[in-house]
């Protein structure tokens, strides 16, 4: 079972031992479940809804 507020790697499902959220961040509850991050923010974390369309990154093994 997924906690609200636990972020996962979505291949493994393993909590993040690191975390560099923005300010504020994460903020969206139930409503943002996706992470994105970019200048606007500093680099940092920011969560977002999952219909928004962005690039993505991939997770190396």
């Amino acid at each position: 079972m997924i906690h609200e507020g636990h972020w996962i790697w979505a291949q493994t499902l393993d909590r993040w031992e690191f975390q560099l959220w923005h300010r504020g961040e994460p903020n969206g509850k139930t409503r943002e479940n996706c992470l994105e991050f970019g200048s606007h923010w500093n680099y940092t974390w920011n969560d977002a809804h999952c219909d928004d369309k962005k690039h993505f990154i991939c997770e190396k093994p």
